[in-house]
């Protein structure tokens, strides 16, 4: 793979982010890929504008990948990193994955030049990004990831979340969110994998998220106190394939029953539940589901139990590493 990095009077900084690449300071989004049909041994054809980005610190690293075929005629996949600072050269036409910086924040409105640009993803996780921010992403119109992973964002932002219609991936983990404002995701048609993980979760607010249940793909609603009553929504869900509902203490052996008709279920997360190895007779009857992470200490009731079964693992999240249950647990 080749790495470009293109931004005006930063070969200085562009050696330091190779360097962090290369021991793994930071990892380049997925790239999504798009069609072409381009002559042997030449790019494929993307249409290139100019944009102006404050120049006192870098607004956002921007990716995109291209794909271009060599004399062999076979494809290979060229990614570049773009340091938004200055004057930048940026495809308008090609798949744009942003992830904000710290001064972003002062200068959010230097992103509305990118509005007309195919911006599939923005991450905005584990800055002071609040609901005062949110309002310049919705201009994104061909967003489909947003990562708001450890921000501000409470229930006001959710409204504006629904203005970006083709949201298809959506972080909302450790955020201020309650749930109050879970109907306004209603309006995204093609949402299909939302995690939630660590929020503060109020009783009955899950219930708005009813209508979206039967089309997502995966569902993270870990450590958010979720009830056994609230649980039941999980009934809901039609061809899930990752489902996490682990840290929350009020689920037990019961709530496997919800999960009874999941024929789709690959990877299921219940450590740090009441559920335990008194399941294993309705697990086991899930025909696709492949991965259980459990927590051997707890999980496990008879010593019998623990042994192998044929296509079903049973991972131990300790071994995945070593973090104590309370750590992981919300906040009160």
């Amino acid at each position: 793979m080749i790495f470009v990095f293109k931004s005006a009077r930063l070969t200085i900084c562009s050696a330091i982010f190779l360097t962090l690449f290369s021991i793994g300071g930071f990892v380049l989004p997925e790239p999504c890929l798009i069609s072409a049909h381009a002559e042997p041994g030449k790019l494929e054809k993307a249409k290139f504008q100019s944009f102006v980005f404050p120049t006192r610190a870098p607004v956002a690293k921007i990716s995109y990948s291209l794909e271009f075929f060599g004399r062999d005629g076979k494809k290979l996949l060229r990614k570049e990193l773009v340091i938004a600072k200055g004057r930048v050269q940026l495809p308008v036409n090609v798949d744009l994955y942003i992830e904000l910086s710290y001064d972003a924040l002062e200068n959010l409105q230097s992103l509305e030049q990118l509005y007309d640009c195919q911006v599939a993803k923005v991450s905005a996780d584990y800055l002071d990004f609040g609901d005062n921010h949110m309002h310049y992403l919705t201009g994104f119109k061909s967003l489909r990831f947003l990562n708001l992973i450890d921000t501000d964002v409470t229930d006001r932002s959710l409204p504006l979340i629904a203005k970006l219609s083709k949201v298809q991936v959506l972080r909302l983990n450790k955020t201020n969110i309650t749930g109050s404002g879970f109907d306004s995701l209603t309006k995204l048609p093609d949402l299909h994998d939302i995690s939630l993980e660590g929020i503060d979760l109020k009783p009955g607010n899950i219930d708005k998220l009813r209508p979206i249940m039967p089309r997502l793909l995966a569902f993270n609603i870990s450590r958010t106190n979720l009830s056994k009553k609230d649980a039941i929504i999980l009934k809901d869900l039609k061809i899930i394939i990752d489902l996490a509902i682990n840290g929350n203490k009020q689920l037990d052996n019961d709530c496997i029953s919800y999960l009874s008709h999941l024929n789709t279920l690959d990877s299921l997360a219940v450590n740090d539940t009441a559920i335990n190895d008194k399941c294993l007779p309705q697990l086991l009857k899930l025909p696709h589901l492949k991965i259980v992470k459990i927590r051997d200490q707890t999980f496990w009731t008879n010593p019998k139990h623990k042994t192998k079964y044929d296509g079903v693992s049973f991972v131990d999240i300790e071994r995945l590493g070593s973090m104590p249950v309370e750590i992981c647990a919300p906040l009160k």
